[in-house]
């Protein structure tokens, strides 16, 4: 087991949405994984969430576990927060588990060797 250094570890205020993100670079545990190695090797990414929900005044917990095959290589969340045209806030929660191309970061890792699937 070895963590995954967060962009952002803790979210003070839940007000929208948050997408957890680990940077790749020579530091991180994954610096030039590919698909083959993660499923050669058996890697599995496991998230678990620690939240105070204040309505209910009680501590959630989550654990999510990813096997190599439900890793995206080069795919991006869709963003799910725009903007209206008087300058309000929206979260579109239907875009929540949308993927899309991540058009820099294909670009900028020799580390992918696979074309990105959905």
């Amino acid at each position: 087991m070895q963590d995954l250094e967060l962009a952002m570890p803790r979210m003070p205020l839940f007000a929208l949405t948050w997408t957890l993100m680990h940077k790749i670079d020579q530091r991180s545990p994954l610096h030039g994984c590919s698909a083959d190695i993660l499923n050669r090797d058996g890697v599995r990414l496991m998230l678990t969430i620690e939240a105070r929900d204040p309505a209910l005044s009680v501590q959630v917990h989550d654990l999510k576990s990813y096997p190599p095959e439900a890793i995206a290589f080069g795919m991006r969340y869709s963003d799910t927060i725009s903007w209206d045209d008087q300058g309000r806030t929206t979260a579109d929660i239907r875009r929540v588990s949308t993927i899309e191309p991540d058009v820099a970061a294909t670009r900028s890792s020799p580390a992918v060797s696979e074309e990105p699937t959905a």
